[in-house]
């Protein structure tokens, strides 16, 4: 089979899996969850197999799973905790059903030559990094009421648009300490939600909109001082 039929397959056989979960739960708040998880679970058998042997440029694969786990992140541990308050038979028979996907993942790879599935890796992950990949927009709108109001919900997800944009800015540079990087990130945005009001966050990231750098991080400045910003990057080595 080609390559490029062998991709859609895959990603089909993804999409009817968690279309199965959601009729066995009936409930659509629990379907979604379920398909959650099920794509968490997809992502993390490609990432396992694509990471080890992606070499020097396996950087890539790091941004790629984790911008999509932190865009997702409230969601996941909401359909932890769904999953968790499942019955026993139930949980046990979609634990099997995720281990034999998995398990069918890696004899079809196995099957398949080292630039083959050099390319497919390239072309799975890149599809996760540009949203068309794995893209959790249905279930996050049916679970969202479970989060709070539509304004915690919508501050929570810009919080975390924040800083999803931090970490694409630096992949899109090239930057491979993703490690030092993420934990850069995570530092700048905690600064900015902690001493930002809310309001002043939405004007800010309307500047960065409408790419007025200068006054954005005047904006910023004003609550975070430009050292504290700098000691984030502290271990990021220039390149």
């Amino acid at each position: 089979m080609k390559l490029g039929l062998l991709l859609p397959i895959l990603m089909v056989g993804l999409s009817l899996n968690a279309a199965s979960a959601t009729s066995e739960a009936e409930n659509p708040d629990v379907g979604a969850a379920l398909g959650t998880l099920e794509a968490k679970n997809g992502i993390d058998t490609h990432y396992k197999f694509c990471r080890g042997m992606a070499g020097e440029q396996g950087y890539q694969y790091d941004y790629a799973k984790y911008i999509w786990e932190l865009k997702n992140r409230p969601y996941i541990a909401l359909s932890e905790q769904v999953f968790k308050d499942l019955p026993a038979s139930s949980a046990a028979a979609i634990k099997q059903r995720w281990k034999r996907s998995a398990e069918n993942f890696d004899s079809v790879r196995a099957s398949a030559g080292a630039n083959q599935n050099g390319t497919y890796c390239a072309q799975h992950f890149s599809q996760i990094m540009d949203g068309s990949g794995y893209n959790m927009s249905a279930s996050r709108t049916t679970l969202a009421h479970l989060l709070g109001t539509r304004e915690e919900v919508r501050v929570l997800e810009r919080n975390i648009d924040m800083e999803v944009g931090c970490v694409k800015g630096a992949y899109n540079r090239g930057i491979k300490q993703f490690e030092e990087l993420r934990r850069a990130c995570d530092c700048q945005t905690t600064k900015i939600i902690g001493k930002m009001s809310s309001g002043e966050i939405d004007s800010y990231l309307q500047l960065v909109a409408e790419n007025k750098g200068q006054e954005a991080m005047a904006l910023v400045t004003k609550r975070v001082a430009m050292s504290e910003l700098q000691a984030c990057y502290s271990r990021i080595r220039t390149q």
